[in-house]
């Protein structure tokens, strides 16, 4: 994912053509509008936070001691944007969104991406050395990161694009209509998800999965245990898991791991989701209560079935 990091130093490049970009009238005519710019100011500071925000957040990793961060945006908006310092940690915050987080009425606005511009909103920039943690405690917009190599702990709800490199371990809550792609997670992963979102990780160590709506979740390689929970039209595909897995769907969802070992191999249907595992479950237990499907390539031990739905060893799928 190091090629990540350099892509992103063209960050500055946005906020350039965003400086000279004006807005478009109904037709089609180029007016003028106010732009306020921030910094760029650093801070010695060893954590990064966003407390509620709406617009472009771009974390660019560089070999440095300190934290900068530039802001530009439309002066209108620019006057709810704020950046403080408490002890180790600095922390940017849009006040419309901080003061309105938990009100839902706040985000209908911007539940999908046709409803919200980020151009509208400031563009962040922000450099800061690998290893810094990071927490995002409420955002619409657009999020970038490198290869932050730490602790990432991030809520979104509404239009979400996330893109974010390696990672020592990742905590994603998502509300709406989010796109979000993650490189390698050295530890745990844990991804909610409420809606529609999409959601690519690269690998990680453990993966927990909770989906509710009809969002997608593709993982790489799990090198420990992996954990499922869908409730709706949800569907999880995964590379490989080599640990215990634990699937719980309610409704329709599908869960799909093409290969591993699951030593203890635990599935719980409500409804007509479908179960596919390519490998070898190790002792597997399956509760089915309606049409489900379960597939196993193979397995080892004792294996119990209770309920109605078909469960299925090798012969392909």
């Amino acid at each position: 994912m190091n090629g990540l990091n350099t892509a992103l130093t063209t960050g500055a490049v946005t906020i350039a053509l965003l400086a000279a970009a004006g807005v478009y009238a109904q037709d089609g005519s180029e007016t003028e509008r106010d732009m306020t710019r921030y910094g760029p100011e650093t801070f010695a500071a060893d954590e990064f936070d966003v407390d509620g925000f709406a617009g472009t957040v771009e974390i660019i990793v560089e070999d440095r001691g300190d934290i900068e961060i530039a802001a530009l945006g439309p002066s209108d908006r620019m006057e709810r944007f704020e950046v403080d310092q408490a002890g180790d940690r600095v922390e940017i915050s849009y006040l419309e969104q901080r003061f309105r987080w938990n009100d839902w009425s706040t985000w209908l606005r911007w539940w999908n991406t046709s409803e919200f511009n980020p151009e509208d909103y400031p563009v962040v920039t922000v450099r800061l050395p690998a290893g810094t943690p990071v927490e995002v405690d409420g955002m619409t917009g657009t999020f970038t990161a490198g290869d932050l190599v730490s602790a990432l702990d991030f809520s979104g709800a509404g239009a979400v694009d996330a893109t974010v490199g390696d990672l020592l371990s990742a905590e994603f809550s998502i509300a709406g209509a989010a796109n979000v792609s993650v490189g390698d997670v050295t530890g745990a992963a844990d991804i909610s998800i409420s809606g529609a979102g999409d959601f690519e990780l690269a690998s990680a160590e453990s993966v927990s999965i909770s989906l509710h709506g009809a969002g997608d979740v593709t993982v790489g390689d799990v090198r420990g245990g992996l954990r499922v929970s869908v409730a709706g039209m949800g569907d999880v595909d995964a590379g490989s898991v080599d640990g215990a897995v634990d699937i719980s769907l309610a409704g329709a969802g599908s869960v799909t791991i093409d290969d591993g070992r699951a030593d203890g191999f635990d599935v719980s249907i409500a409804g007509a989701g479908d179960v596919t595992f390519r490998g070898t479950a190790v002792d597997p237990d399956i509760s089915i209560a309606g049409a489900g499907d379960v597939y196993i390539e193979r397995y080892e031990g004792r294996m119990t079935h209770s309920g109605m739905g078909d469960v299925t060893i090798g012969g392909g799928s």
